[in-house]
């Protein structure tokens, strides 16, 4: 993952908290900005595949293994097939991973 599609990533995840009034109190960490949407496990449970070749070292090799993530904040506009943007947020009351679509190129 090169700098430029971390930064536009961070800023789209942080445009996309701001949208839906998500409060965030701390950085933006851990994004993948090619995520694969799995599907759904329940209605407001999300499961993506994330990337391992775009994660941290401290957890290149776990994530190797374990590329899929449960998600249970993400925007409603994305369904199985969709691809998105996984980061860990964190908030007043949580810390928490979110999906966000990527914004299509013009």
């Amino acid at each position: 993952m090169t700098t430029k599609q971390q930064r536009e990533a961070v800023a789209a995840v942080k445009a996309w908290c701001k949208k839906n009034k998500v409060k965030l109190v701390g950085g933006v960490r851990h994004v993948y900005p090619r995520s694969y949407v799995v599907g759904h496990a329940a209605p407001l449970c999300l499961i993506v595949a994330e990337c391992w070749a775009d994660s941290e070292p401290q957890v290149f090799e776990f994530n190797r293994k374990h590329p899929l993530a449960t998600i249970y904040r993400f925007d409603p506009s994305l369904k199985a097939g969709d691809w998105c943007i996984t980061a860990y947020i964190t908030t007043a009351g949580t810390g928490e991973r979110v999906a966000v679509p990527i914004k299509e190129r013009s």
